[in-house]
């Protein structure tokens, strides 16, 4: 996997782990719930496709240099 890739694995991650844990603890720490609702769903959205988009390229990477 090159660089740029491992790069990029680790930002979508953090889409997917980092902000829906941020919006949770804002939600805990506001005692409105809404915001978890509201910014988890658009940041697993945006990580999962970033992850499909990482795998697919992964594995263009990989046919070209064997």
């Amino acid at each position: 996997m090159r660089n740029s890739l491992k790069i990029a694995l680790f930002v979508s991650l953090f889409l997917l782990i980092g902000f829906p844990l941020i919006f949770l603890i804002i939600s805990m720490f506001t005692d409105q719930w809404i915001y978890l609702f509201s910014g988890s769903v658009p940041s697993m959205l945006a990580g999962t496709g970033a992850i499909s988009f990482i795998l697919q390229q992964n594995r263009k990477t990989d046919s070209e240099e064997v």
